[in-house]
């Protein structure tokens, strides 16, 4: 029997992929691909494959045969402040970005919480991780001044300054309304600054 071969790019995620054929109309969409048959293929990657007779899903699968080409992966380096949660896993917060850069396990290198840090973004999984790079020393810019609570976010009034300093949710640390707190700034991008409550002094 003859071999039904389909040439596309592979699109991975997580636990399985999809080869994206160069027709998608001539072939009815795409196909899937079951992990164990990726055959050293990456995200992104040209490739050829064989379409299976037998499958269980929705889609038609097919097996990886040949990568053809592999794109050129421009690498990315971004530069952002280093913080950790609970010891276990970390972050790079970037300006002008909302959310920040995973970092895992021995990943950050000598960094410390609350330093200017460079990093390599690469793929993990489907998900983009963060690999310090260098340390560039430390961004500290502490604040303090009373909580205004809202909920899901809160703002410090700081006792140098007139710009209400925004806080995350997630970043409190249990601070509750008129707590007096000491911070630090992790963002400052234009807007409003953004820190983590380190302290709270007194409620």
């Amino acid at each position: 029997m003859k071999k039904t071969l389909v040439e596309g790019k592979f699109q991975q995620y997580p636990s399985y992929a999809f080869l994206i054929p160069h027709d998608r109309d001539a072939y009815g969409g795409d196909f899937f691909i079951p992990k164990k048959l990726y055959a050293g293929a990456r995200d992104g990657d040209k490739v050829v494959g064989e379409v299976l007779e037998n499958t269980t899903g929705k889609k038609p699968e097919v097996k990886i045969v040949e990568i053809i080409k592999k794109p050129v992966r421009e690498e990315k380096i971004i530069e952002g402040t280093y913080s950790g949660w609970d010891g276990n896993f970390w972050f790079i917060d970037v300006e002008w970005q909302e959310n920040g850069f995973f970092v895992y396990g021995r990943k950050k290198g000598e960094a410390q919480e609350w330093d200017k840090v460079t990093a390599k973004i690469q793929m993990y999984n489907g998900k983009e991780e963060a690999i310090v790079l260098e340390i560039l020393g430390s961004s500290q810019q502490e604040f303090a001044g009373y909580y205004t609570d809202n909920d899901k976010f809160g703002f410090v009034e700081p006792d140098e300054g007139d710009m209400d300093i925004f806080i995350a949710g997630s970043r409190k640390m249990g601070a509750q309304a008129g707590d007096y707190v000491e911070g630090v700034i992790i963002k400052n991008d234009g807007r409003r600054p953004e820190w983590v409550i380190k302290r709270i002094i007194n409620s």
